[in-house]
């Protein structure tokens, strides 16, 4: 073995009549098996099988990942990691940091540090992102380490079997009083980058998210959320439709005075891993969001 191969090994939760069947079932795309089995790059109980031969129930599906990429990025240092497995990095991301590369932006990206991160342990994929997060937002991002875990991975994520949670602070008319799933259409505006709630005959997509009043004082209110869809600037417009806006959210209205950036932080990420192992991870909040908290607490 030479040192870019990595191995992946996992459990067939049950019988199936063949190999790709038993994948399918452990969210392996038919795609991601063909480009294993035809490079000879799968055993299940370390012997070399038919496609069509059956599975059992317990046996191990070993995958062997011959990496030949070298990451590439400018100068960067390397992301703190939250959690790491065989399959992902769960990173926290910093505030006015890009996920990745962009026309109008210049300088260091998300991207370019996940770089610096491949290289040091010695991975040699390409970067993968599963979710992404605005530049302003905070916390937590999950990146797969390879092409098996980046198809495990957007199947949960598209299924909405990966659960995102967001702590923030907004400028709000009135508070919530009770637990509020807001359910809209998001399409986008018809000036710039921001996006609106749509009506049922406009095009957009479905978006949902479940918002929990946390704390209210003189308009400030902090509040908990949890989105069951990945819309762009989806907690944005949705916390517009109940009169509320992001502070620092000049995008959408909201006032700078307090923090230079939208006060939003991604701080809780579950999901399961390949052999149905629980994940629950957790980012605590930055410091610039818990200033203004002590700020509205003590002197507001």
């Amino acid at each position: 073995m030479n040192r870019y191969e990595q191995y992946i090994e996992i459990e067939a939760g049950e019988d199936a009549k063949k190999l790709n069947d038993a994948l399918k079932r452990l969210y392996i795309s038919h795609r991601t098996f063909k480009r294993y089995y035809y490079r000879d790059l799968i055993r299940v109980d370390g012997k070399w099988v038919k496609h069509i031969d059956p599975v059992k129930k317990g046996s191990k599906i070993s995958f062997r990942i011959p990496g030949s990429y070298t990451p590439i990025g400018l100068p960067a240092e390397a992301p703190e990691v939250l959690y790491e497995d065989d399959m992902i990095f769960l990173l926290n991301k910093p505030a006015g940091i890009l996920t990745h590369e962009s026309r109008n932006h210049f300088g260091v990206n998300l991207k370019d540090m996940v770089s610096t991160l491949f290289n040091e342990r010695e991975i040699f994929e390409p970067v993968r992102f599963i979710n992404r997060l605005d530049m302003d937002t905070s916390g937590i991002i999950m990146i797969a380490k390879h092409d098996i875990a980046q198809g495990y991975y957007q199947k949960l994520h598209d299924a909405g079997k990966i659960k995102k949670e967001y702590i923030m602070i907004a400028k709000s008319e009135s508070p919530l009083t009770k637990k509020t799933t807001v359910t809209t259409r998001i399409g986008r505006d018809e000036i710039g980058i921001k996006r609106k709630a749509v009506e049922e005959n406009e095009e957009g997509l479905d978006a949902k998210t479940i918002f929990t009043p946390l704390y209210f004082k003189n308009g400030y209110e902090i509040l908990k959320a949890e989105i069951k869809t990945g819309r762009t600037h989806q907690i944005r417009v949705h916390l517009g439709t109940m009169r509320k806006v992001l502070l620092g959210d000049e995008l959408y209205g909201g006032d700078k005075t307090l923090i230079s950036r939208q006060a939003l932080h991604s701080y809780r990420l579950r999901t399961f891993d390949l052999n149905g192992d629980k994940i629950d991870v957790f980012s605590e909040m930055p410091e610039d969001m818990k200033m203004v908290i002590r700020k509205i607490r003590d002197e507001l």
